[in-house]
């Protein structure tokens, strides 16, 4: 059974069978032919997003237009805004401030090696 949640007005909605079962899906290719934007640099995780958008587009909830702009923020370049410093990889961490030697403490905690 297919439910469908979106008005798919782009026509994204694909169809894939196998092993005598058949999934909807939406298609990113789909929707840069339908010209909503260019996606195919997304990284993975965002294009899961993207299906997401396609698949619950209806007009009101996510637009086209919210589409296109993910498009236009996915193309931006990335900022060469430096970070603020951090703590130094060295400052409060050593092998004394996690109280001593894991290993050894853990075995002698367990009362091994008496």
């Amino acid at each position: 059974m297919t439910v469908t949640v979106g008005h798919d007005s782009a026509k994204t909605r694909r169809q894939l069978s196998a092993g005598g079962k058949t999934v909807s899906y939406y298609s990113i290719p789909a929707a840069e032919a339908a010209g909503l934007g260019q996606f195919s640099n997304l990284p993975a995780a965002l294009k899961v997003v993207l299906e997401n958008m396609l698949r619950f587009e209806d007009g009101k909830t996510v637009t086209q237009d919210d589409i296109r702009a993910f498009s236009d923020w996915g193309r931006q370049e990335p900022t060469r805004e430096r970070l603020p410093p951090g703590p130094r990889a060295d400052a409060g961490f050593h092998r004394g401030a996690c109280g001593g030697r894991p290993g050894r403490d853990a075995r002698r905690d367990r009362g091994a090696g008496q």
